[in-house]
């Protein structure tokens, strides 16, 4: 038993030494490791510490004094200084309808004239932007419902100026029959003749009306139609048309 536990001694102490060299050995590399650190970390501090450059802020992004100074202006009733307040630094002319549409967004705040005279600049900008239907609808906006159904009309949309006219103005408007007389003209030139009477007669053209369905092969029902068209408005040369072609349907149907 002495020498059983005197060899269990021996042995733990072997333990012993072994455990304390491994810590040594631990200590000295760990202290390389951090010393190896220490000689990095001012570098590394260094490229920290560099100032970020602020990322780029775009022109219209100081509204704040901008906003007081038109502010100023709106509430003793000036209206140009209040615009030139809020688009400055920049000319209106110079800027893109992105921008003013920024500025038509803001302007309710600084009262109607504000808002109407930017809105008028954004639908001034898109049309020399050859954007027509957004200038229309600033148009619109603007309740200046003539003036978007001749821009539409001008610029080749007669669908979109018919059903816009059909929509705002009365049957009796002259702008009204002028952009159906249009599409009337644009039809009988594709050969589409019963639509194109069709916007004839919403043109209040009868005569013309007549004129086209009887320019091209025609039914009973349409020559019926024109005859009937010629009577109310008192068309008499229309009526005798009608008269000889019903004469011819009877010969040829004989």
């Amino acid at each position: 038993k002495e020498k059983e536990g005197g060899m269990e001694g021996e042995r733990r102490g072997e333990r012993e030494d072994k455990g304390s060299d491994g810590i040594v050995e631990g200590a000295f590399s760990l202290e390389e490791a951090l010393c190896t650190i220490f000689e990095d970390e001012p570098q590394h501090q260094h490229h920290q510490q560099q100032p970020k450059q602020p990322p780029k802020q775009p022109q219209q992004q100081q509204p704040s004094q901008q906003h007081k100074m038109a502010l100023k202006h709106m509430l003793k009733g000036e209206t140009d200084q209040t615009i030139q307040a809020l688009l400055t630094p920049s000319p209106p002319s110079s800027l893109s309808s992105d921008e003013l549409t920024y500025w038509v967004g803001v302007s309710p705040s600084f009262g109607f004239d504000v808002w109407e005279t930017l809105t008028k600049m954004l639908a001034k900008k898109y049309w020399e932007e050859e954007q027509v239907l957004k200038a229309v609808s600033c148009l619109v906006s603007l309740n200046c419902i003539t003036e978007g159904i001749e821009m539409l009309a001008h610029k080749g949309y007669l669908a979109d100026a018919v059903m816009m006219a059909r929509e705002h103005l009365p049957p009796t408007n002259s702008l009204r029959c002028s952009v159906h007389e249009t599409m009337a003209n644009q039809l009988k030139g594709s050969g589409m003749i019963q639509e194109a009477a069709q916007f004839y007669l919403e043109a209040r053209k009868p005569l013309k009306t007549a004129e086209t369905l009887l320019s091209s092969p025609f039914s009973l029902e349409s020559l019926r139609f024109v005859g009937d068209l010629a009577r109310f408005f008192s068309l008499e040369k229309v009526e005798e048309e009608v008269a000889r072609c019903m004469e011819r349907r009877k010969k040829e149907q004989q």
